[in-house]
């Protein structure tokens, strides 16, 4: 099932052109920093994934768009461990200490559908900072 669902990401990433924002076969995400993380949600009711089934899995992946070597990030969560992430109070936050500042990642909620959104994490003083952006080199825009 997790082989399925990484050629499933890779394969519409590869079709999209390596640009998920300009294909309608994405769901639209919410990344916030909030504190030394990052905090994900994706403010839609429908989570696509059976809720009655504790085991049911999601996957986040946070891929560098610009990078050749494509640094990848994957984490796993059941429907028994933690809710999907509906609402940002329910949001997951994942550690920005991961992630290089002022980088475009490209963030994906998979089940059977994919949210997905593309940001650069900044840092203004002692705080951070997400910005929406469409570059795969920048978070100039």
């Amino acid at each position: 099932m997790l082989i399925k669902q990484i050629f499933f990401v890779l394969s519409c990433y590869w079709l999209s052109g390596c640009d998920f924002q300009a294909n309608a076969m994405h769901l639209p995400l919410n990344v916030e920093a909030q504190g030394n993380n990052i905090c994900v949600y994706t403010n839609n009711k429908r989570t696509f994934l059976d809720e009655s089934d504790i085991n049911s899995k999601y996957f986040i992946y946070i891929i560098n768009p610009g990078n050749n070597n494509e640094k990848k990030i994957q984490y796993d969560f059941t429907i028994g461990e933690n809710n999907f992430p509906v609402e940002k109070k329910d949001c997951l936050l994942l550690p920005i200490d991961n992630l290089n500042l002022n980088q475009p990642y490209d963030f994906y909620i998979s089940t059977d559908k994919l949210f997905t959104v593309r940001v650069c994490i900044l840092r203004e003083g002692s705080e951070y900072q997400t910005k929406k952006v469409h570059s795969t080199e920048n978070c100039e825009e």
